[in-house]
């Protein structure tokens, strides 16, 4: 490793630029180690080896179990913890659960909501009678889940459908 006063380097840095790429370059200021210029390569190695191996996946996936999730979040929002208990009440239209709703829309996002619904936990009709009369609640949102239960009372209507003789 070369070793140059900061006087020098200064009036030579184009050198010890070009320099860097094959060695670090100490710089010093009144014989003392100041800074060390390194090539941006030597620099990513040593910041890749001094984090380590890449951190592993997690073991579950955020919508591997979506209803623990949803009440993970909501329990963070509101003062009590949110069971599923509390949480079915709320869409069952008990009044004093109104809160978890408010959270709900504001929290969970449309992915979650759809985890929600294949793992059987609420129906897209459901969530949108809750939705109803429901205010500040993000419009692309709401459109969504409308759309939704829009779509599953479609897919409802044609599989109970009589077969055509």
């Amino acid at each position: 490793m070369k070793r140059v006063p900061a006087t020098y380097f200064i009036k030579n840095i184009g050198t010890f630029l070009r320099g860097a790429a094959q060695e670090p370059v100490t710089v010093t200021t009144h014989g003392r180690d100041n800074a060390v210029l390194l090539s941006a390569a030597e620099y990513r190695r040593l910041q890749a080896a001094a984090a380590g191996p890449a951190p592993a996946a997690p073991a579950m996936t955020r919508a591997a179990d979506p209803m623990a999730t949803t009440l993970s979040i909501l329990s963070t929002s509101v003062r009590k913890p949110v069971g599923e208990k509390a949480l079915l009440s709320a869409f069952a239209g008990k009044p004093d659960k109104a809160r978890i709703l408010d959270v709900f829309f504001a929290d969970i996002d449309e992915r979650l909501m759809s985890a929600l619904v294949v793992r059987g936990y609420l129906a897209w009709a459901q969530i949108a009678a809750a939705l109803r009369g429901r205010k500040g609640v993000d419009d692309e949102k709401a459109s969504f889940v409308r759309e939704m239960a829009d779509y599953a009372l479609d897919d409802a209507a044609i599989v109970r459908a009589p077969p055509a003789r």
